[in-house]
């Protein structure tokens, strides 16, 4: 299948967007630029969902068995999470400036304290972005469910349930509708299925030059809504304006996904079909950049921006540097 430019583009931008949300500073007082960062990046996760279920909809709607399309990239997901979810016992932040030995304790350590919780060892793995392999995992899993079983009204009514419940134990969970969790819903089933349900139902589609505006129009129209949602939510229940999702958000993951099918000529930008194919990898690595130079970003009181870049900079070239290796290729692409 012929790599869709504008699709890398988007998927650039995406990988880019998580990085912006895991290096902007949470703990910060909330200001407009830190808000405006958290919530411009939102797209970037469901947008990842979607388009995954939209080529996995590709190869079934092209004859292949829903669970000969399933099966393997349900293996290569929980492949990539255990494989990650070990390396990330090492503790990375140490590595600049202790022995192996110590390393080798810490990842000991890390171990040990992982087995004490595991029904985040389950969700999360040992890092924490890492709960989208997981969610990812399970969105496969429920629309092979239903598209096997071609039951596509229950598969919708499930959808958006989940959606919804995993809205109101989250962002409105303050509110009078709210419901109280022991567990954290952006994990599991609740957020990544309705993506990945409407990138597959995207699949059936012919795309054209013409949904780039139609694309843009949704996800500013996702913005307008998410930004008034977070707005009431902080100042009428004393939520935190760093959502992970809001009703909004589901508008503007679509909107990105639409838009990035499009492949209009000004998205086709070949420079970015290489990097499309290891953003996976991307993702996977840029946590332990993070790990190692927040502290030294911090100490040193350099700009946002500036370890933005290099988280990005790094996780790219190592991304690059990983897939020259046979054996190494298999952790990012």
């Amino acid at each position: 299948m012929a790599r869709i430019e504008s699709v890398d583009v988007f998927r650039f931008a995406a990988i880019a967007g998580v990085i912006a949300l895991h290096t902007h500073p949470y703990n910060a007082s909330p200001s407009i630029t830190t808000i405006l960062i958290d919530q411009v990046s939102r797209f970037a996760v469901p947008f990842f969902f979607a388009i995954s279920g939209y080529f996995w909809g590709l190869k079934i709607r092209s004859g292949v068995p829903t669970m000969a399309a399933s099966v393997p990239m349900a293996k290569r997901i929980l492949l990539l999470f255990i494989a990650w979810s070990l390396i990330y016992l090492i503790p990375f932040s140490e590595l600049p400036s202790h022995s192996i030995l110590n390393i080798a304790k810490g990842a000991y350590w890390n171990a040990e304290g992982q087995l004490r919780t595991p029904v985040t060892l389950i969700f999360d793995g040992t890092s924490i972005h890492l709960w989208f392999l997981n969610g990812l995992l399970w969105a496969l899993a429920i629309t092979a469910f239903f598209v096997n079983s071609k039951k596509v009204i229950p598969f919708l009514f499930v959808a958006v349930f989940l959606y919804c419940a995993g809205l109101l134990a989250k962002a409105y969970s303050g509110t009078p509708l709210g419901l109280h969790t022991t567990f954290n819903t952006r994990d599991g089933p609740f957020f990544g299925t309705i993506f990945f349900a409407s990138g597959y139902l995207l699949s059936g589609m012919r795309p054209d030059e013409k949904w780039l505006a139609k694309g843009m129009m949704l996800l500013l129209a996702g913005y307008a809504l998410q930004f008034s949602e977070i707005y009431f939510l902080s100042r009428h229940y004393g939520a935190t304006p760093f959502q992970d999702y809001v009703a909004g958000t589901y508008l503007t993951g679509m909107g990105a996904t639409i838009a990035a099918l499009s492949n209009h000529p000004l998205l086709r930008l070949s420079i970015f079909s290489s990097l499309g194919r290891l953003t996976l990898g991307i993702y996977a690595i840029h946590y332990a950049f993070i790990d190692m130079l927040r502290h030294n970003t911090r100490n040193m009181h350099l700009p946002w921006e500036f370890y933005f870049f290099s988280v990005l900079a790094l996780s790219v070239a190592a991304a690059l540097l990983l897939s020259k290796n046979r054996y190494s290729k298999k952790l990012v692409m």
